[in-house]
């Protein structure tokens, strides 16, 4: 689960430091955003491995304005069976400030520009793809790669 960034404003004044050096981390986080997938790690994705990805610890979301990052690796789950494609997709829980990463048989929402991204919004849920695919098939994951959200 990624956790939201506490930001610095919501550290008194009167510990400058202490509001420094998190305004330093946050500053290395969004460096971190840069990388591919917008900062999230995947392993298992390289050719010939045909496990579901597993999301390292260490990595970084930016979603709905906000910064998230995971302590643990996030083994992720496919509930579908069925052969087809398959996309990561990061719930954004509203009540908790978590996102929980989920794995779709369907890429559902719609491309937002702006936000360089696809995203899907139903009564209060919020859902943001990492443009990544890959193809399952009899229990194993193929043609893993980074894709353009406008190609999805």
């Amino acid at each position: 689960m990624f956790i939201q960034i506490e930001y610095p404003s919501s550290v008194p004044l009167s510990d400058l430091e202490v509001s420094y050096k998190r305004q330093n981390k946050i500053i290395e986080y969004i460096k971190f955003l840069h990388t591919a997938n917008s900062g999230v790690i995947l392993e298992n994705i390289e050719t010939g491995n045909t496990d579901l990805p597993i999301i390292k610890a260490g990595s970084v979301c930016f979603f709905c304005e906000t910064l998230f990052y995971t302590e643990s690796d996030i083994v992720l789950v496919d509930e579908n069976t069925n052969e087809g494609m398959r996309f990561i997709g990061m719930l954004y829980n509203i009540n908790n400030k978590t996102i929980t990463p989920q794995v779709d048989g369907i890429r559902q929402g719609e491309f937002k520009e702006h936000r360089g991204k696809a995203y899907f919004y139903d009564n209060g849920i919020i859902k943001m793809y990492l443009d990544f695919s890959m193809y399952y098939n009899d229990g194993k994951y193929y043609s893993k790669k980074y894709i353009k959200s406008e190609q999805a």
